[in-house]
């Protein structure tokens, strides 16, 4: 009796034991084969500079070319954060420097306007420094590792230079905080660019 008790209660533990979170047999977890897939630099993307932002993007499908697709569509959306983030501070600071003026609406929307149209430009213009796909180790799909490179620099200028196209909107731009901002963070691309080309 005592024997068939031990016996009943190692089966319990390695069932246990099976079926534990750590377990690397379980379905709960992926592979360790696809997890030693995945590219360092998707797993740690190079800091952003003040002339380029990083993202990695990762697509998966039964077709590969989809998969690659797929990846460089989730690395521009991630870019896409990353624009929105730094346009957002410069539309804040504009906003509290025309609130309550008369046109300050109008002139605000014609900013945000101007806004999305880069942030559009800037994505399309993004472009993959990095790829890498690899076969599932089910072998029923592809997994696509791409990591998108965006030029911070050539955004910021849009940005200044769709300003500049509106007479109305850059009288008011150039007299606010938001203005000198943008100007500063420009010169400091431009500056970041001239030292990587010096010999």
């Amino acid at each position: 009796m005592r024997t068939a008790m031990t016996l009943f209660g190692a089966a319990a533990v390695s069932i246990a034991c099976a079926s534990a979170p750590g377990s690397t047999t379980g379905n709960a977890n992926p592979s360790q084969k696809a997890v030693a897939q995945i590219p360092d630099w998707c797993l740690s993307p190079p800091k952003d500079s003040p002339t380029s932002g990083y993202a990695c993007g990762i697509g998966e499908s039964r077709d590969m070319s989809i998969a690659v697709n797929a990846a460089e569509a989730d690395g521009r959306n991630k870019l896409a954060q990353t624009i929105q983030t730094e346009m957002q501070g410069f539309e804040e600071k504009f906003q509290s420097s025309v609130r309550g003026d008369a046109g300050g609406e109008e002139v605000l929307n014609t900013f945000r306007s101007a806004i999305r149209a880069v942030t559009s430009q800037t994505l399309t213009g993004s472009r993959a420094a990095q790829r890498f796909v690899a076969a599932e180790p089910s072998g029923v799909s592809y997994r696509a590792f791409i990591l998108m490179e965006l030029d911070r620099g050539a955004s910021r200028q849009a940005l200044m230079d769709k300003v500049k196209s509106n007479d109305a909107l850059y009288t008011r731009f150039k007299s606010t905080q938001a203005f000198d901002d943008l100007a500063a963070r420009i010169k400091e691309s431009n500056d970041a660019k001239a030292a990587a080309a010096k010999p």
